[in-house]
């Protein structure tokens, strides 16, 4: 699993399950355009919500921070989740 997670240029974290095992998650910021308004904000949120893997932090007028499960979701996944609701996406790598 290590040498999976070092294939990923944005932020790591991991911690542990109730059953003692480890989950690892990586932290993903997008960049949202198209975004105006509360109303865009709730579109968002729901739409990446609806990911299965994807644990939404934040989404503000043209962001959105998260945590995901890499085996579960790609990144690309996400973006498609938010293009298909008629925003533009792109991921901010650190």
């Amino acid at each position: 699993m290590a040498s999976k997670i070092n294939e990923y240029p944005w932020g790591v974290y991991a911690s542990t399950s109730v059953e003692g095992e480890i989950i690892v998650r990586e932290m993903l910021t997008m960049s949202i355009d198209g975004m105006h308004c509360g109303g865009c904000v709730r579109r968002v949120t729901a739409a990446l919500q609806s990911v299965k893997g994807v644990e939404v932090a934040s989404v503000d007028v043209g962001s959105a921070q998260m945590a995901f499960d890499p085996d579960r979701v790609s990144v690309d996944e996400i973006a498609a989740a938010v293009n298909r609701i008629g925003f533009s996406a792109r991921v901010e790598k650190s």
